[in-house]
C-alpha cells in the first residue's frame, strides 16, 4: 500500500513538473521576449517571434531534462522522429474536415459574413501565426501536456483519471505562467501585468475554461491516433488558426460572425474533431 501511494505521488509529481516547465517557459518567454522588444524598439512581430522561440527552447530543454531524470525515452512520451509528415497530415486533415462540416452550413445559412479577402495582410497573418503559434503554444504544449505529462499519468493511473489530471494542469498552466511574466516585467521595468488570471482579459472565465477542457479532450484523443505528439501539434495549430479567423482576428480574411452566439460553432467543431480522432484511435501506429 505504501509503495502504491509513493508511486502515485511520483506520477502526479512528474505531471506537475511538466506543468511547471511549460509555465516557466511561457512566463519567461513572455516577460523577456515582449519586454526586450519594447525596450529595444523592435517592430512587430519581432517580439512575438523571440517569445515563441524562447518558449519552445525552454520547454524542450526542461522536458528533455525531466525525461533523463526519470529514465524516459523520447518515444515513450510521443516525441518520435519517424513518420512526422504523416502524423502532421492526420492532425491537419481531421481538424480541417471537422471545421468545414460546421463552417460551411453556417456560412450557407448566413451565419458567417465574408467582406472580401485582402491577400497580402492575410498571407502575412498566416505566416506569422504559424511561426508564433507553433513555437508559443502548439509544440511546447503538446510536448509538455499530451507528451511527457500524459504519458507519465496513463502509465500508472486509470485512463479517465489520467486524462482528468492532464486536463487540469493544462487549464491551470497559462495562469501560473503569468506569475513569471509579472516578475520579469517588473524586474525589467516594462510594466505591471496582473499576477494571475484563469482567462485572458475580456474573456468570460467559465466559457474559456470549458473550451480549454474540450480542447484538451480533443488533443488527448489526437495523441492516441499514432501515439505521437505530432498529430496533436498539427491539430492544435489549426485549431488556433480557425478559431482566431472565426473570431475576426485574422487580418485580411474578411470573416465575421453574424451574431455573437454563433461562437458556439467553435466548440461544435472541436467536438466533431474529438469524435473523429476517437474513431481513428490506434489505427496508424
Amino acid at each position: 500500500m505504501h509503495m502504491a501511494r509513493s508511486t502515485r505521488r511520483l506520477t502526479y509529481g512528474r505531471a506537475l513538473a511538466a506543468m511547471l516547465v511549460f509555465s516557466l517557459a511561457l512566463g519567461t518567454a513572455s516577460g523577456l521576449g515582449l519586454g526586450l522588444a519594447e525596450r529595444l524598439g523592435w517592430p512587430d512581430p519581432a517580439g512575438s517571434v523571440v517569445q515563441a522561440a524562447l518558449c519552445t527552447l525552454i520547454t524542450l530543454v526542461g522536458i528533455i531534462w525531466l525525461a533523463r531524470r526519470t529514465g524516459s525515452s523520447a518515444e515513450s512520451y510521443g516525441f518520435r522522429r519517424a513518420r512526422i509528415g504523416r502524423d502532421l497530415g492526420i492532425g491537419f486533415a481531421v481538424v480541417a474536415a471537422a471545421a468545414l462540416m460546421v463552417v460551411v452550413p453556417t456560412a450557407v445559412l448566413g451565419g458567417i459574413r465574408f467582406s472580401g479577402i485582402d491577400p497580402v495582410p492575410l498571407l502575412i497573418y498566416l505566416a506569422t501565426t504559424v511561426v508564433v503559434a507553433t513555437g508559443l503554444e502548439a509544440f511546447p504544449e503538446e510536448l509538455a501536456f499530451r507528451g511527457f505529462a500524459y504519458s507519465s499519468l496513463r502509465g500508472r493511473l486509470q485512463p479517465t483519471l489520467a486524462a482528468t489530471v492532464a486536463t487540469v494542469i493544462f487549464v491551470l498552466a497559462p495562469g501560473l505562467s503569468m506569475v513569471w511574466t509579472a516578475l520579469i516585467a517588473r524586474a525589467l521595468g516594462t510594466g505591471h501585468p496582473q499576477w494571475y488570471a484563469i482567462a485572458p482579459p475580456g474573456e468570460d472565465p467559465v466559457s474559456y475554461v470549458m473550451l480549454l477542457v474540450l480542447w484538451s479532450i480533443c488533443l488527448l484523443q489526437a495523441r492516441q491516433v499514432t501515439d505521437s505528439i505530432w498529430v496533436g501539434v498539427a491539430a492544435h495549430l489549426l485549431l488556433l488558426v480557425v478559431n482566431r479567423t472565426l473570431l475576426g482576428s485574422a487580418d485580411g480574411s474578411g470573416v465575421e460572425l453574424a451574431h455573437p452566439d454563433l461562437t458556439l460553432i467553435i466548440p461544435a467543431y472541436v467536438v466533431l474533431a474529438t469524435i473523429a480522432f476517437g474513431l481513428l484511435r490506434g489505427r496508424f501506429r
